[in-house]
């Protein structure tokens, strides 16, 4: 006999592992300057669940090529409404999104191979609270990479969705 017999789901239910990827628009052929944002906001779709909060886990960048510079991404535990994220830009954080400042997960340690640079940060383990399903955050340059493509890199975030 089971107990959860006739049980229906009502809405969004937790305990579910995430992905998600953004591929955000670089420039491509001039160097990046450290403190560059690499591509504009991100928006990382249906991180969490309705509830809007979870465990991230881990997080990884894929460039298509070969890396060997840091890069921090800044996560937010709101949208950041008034501030300008540019591509190859250093920003400064608007006074009314200061706090909305979340974690700051750092790329560093890539394996190269076959021409594809990862960057892999395993057991994150950090909670978040964003009361919504989507994270955003900007990636900064940690030094002066070059890219050869406007679409060379992918971002993936995986949680543990409440």
């Amino acid at each position: 006999m089971s107990f959860l017999t006739g049980l229906t789901k009502v809405g969004d239910v937790g305990n579910q592992t995430l992905t998600s990827i953004v591929y955000p628009p670089i420039t491509s052929g001039s160097a990046y300057a450290v403190g560059n944002a690499v591509g504009p906001l991100l928006n990382f779709q249906n991180t969490f669940l309705g509830v809007g909060s979870g465990l991230l886990q881990s997080a990884v960048l894929i460039c298509r090529d070969t890396q060997t510079t840091s890069f921090n991404l800044l996560l937010f535990t709101t949208q950041p409404t008034s501030t300008t994220f540019t591509d190859r830009t250093t920003p400064t954080i608007n006074a009314t999104d200061q706090f909305s400042c979340g974690p700051i997960i750092t790329f560093t340690n890539p394996v190269s191979v076959g021409g594809v640079t990862v960057y892999t940060v395993p057991s994150i383990g950090c909670s978040m609270l964003v009361g919504a399903k989507n994270v955003y955050g900007v990636l900064f340059s940690g030094g002066t990479p070059t890219f050869g493509s406007t679409q060379d890199i992918a971002i993936k975030l995986t949680a543990l969705a409440d």
